[in-house]
């Protein structure tokens, strides 16, 4: 294995796409800044209504063209969990994005009382920015399943 390459390719395919929505929202925002000098930089605007589900949408959709187009070590094309699971996280993914553009997060974050928890405080953050929660989610998961499913094709390829 190439290790030079697979940098190469996790940059390309993990790092720019994850940080795809940051940097167009900085972009938008030095746009907006200069003709608007209060123009306040949001940084998680990017994320919070559920846009990481494009990303899930697109990670999984590669996983899935790797395993169509390469000889890889598991049966192919049975479905089995690696499939399965990039399918859950493509219609999870892309339903959540949706969600989140049809109906985006309005307002803010009420306060929490004194002495309520750091973990309750968690919560209320995660169900206030549901499409967010959950996005993140099926992120998370295409994520580890394309990774998997990388380093499978890849040691296959390197073993020839």
């Amino acid at each position: 294995m190439d290790w030079n390459v697979e940098f190469w390719w996790f940059l390309v395919n993990v790092v720019v796409a994850a940080m795809g929505p940051w940097i167009a929202n900085f972009v938008l925002w030095r746009l907006d800044h200069i003709s608007d000098r209060t123009a306040e930089w949001r940084q998680w605007d990017a994320y919070r209504d559920g846009q990481l589900g494009f990303v899930a949408v697109g990670w999984s959709a590669a996983a899935l063209y790797d395993i169509a187009t390469h000889p890889t070590l598991w049966p192919n094309p049975n479905p089995g969990i690696v499939q399965m699971g990039l399918i859950i996280a493509i219609v999870g993914g892309a339903l959540f994005a949706a969600k989140g553009a049809r109906d985006p997060v309005r307002g803010t974050l009420p306060a929490a009382p004194h002495g309520v928890s750091f973990g309750r405080r968690l919560w209320d953050r995660l169900m206030f920015y549901q499409a967010f929660t959950f996005t993140l989610g099926f992120t998370l998961l295409s994520l580890v399943l394309m990774l998997v499913e990388h380093a499978n094709v890849a040691l296959n390829e390197a073993q020839k």
